[in-house]
């Protein structure tokens, strides 16, 4: 599905969808990848934990481990 959100509003729609649990939107957010590593910050995995959603707490930990393997493995070259 297209993501009509911009790279600004991502993080704080992200923040939006973790209080609502919304994991669909949640899950559209990081796999249109609108989002750095340095936006992916333990603010937003203390916000999942603290709400005990751990499903949306792995997803967070997922994304921000792939975006610093991609980053670290192109920064050699």
């Amino acid at each position: 599905a297209p993501l009509t959100i911009s790279p600004p509003l991502a993080r704080q729609s992200l923040i939006d969808a973790i209080n609502k649990a919304d994991l669909y939107t949640v899950i559209l957010i990081l796999a249109h990848r609108k989002l750095s590593n340095e936006d992916i910050n333990s603010s937003l995995l203390h916000l999942a934990a603290s709400q005990g959603n751990v499903t949306i707490l792995q997803l967070l930990l997922w994304v921000k481990t792939y975006i610093f393997m991609f980053k670290n493995q192109f920064s050699k070259f």
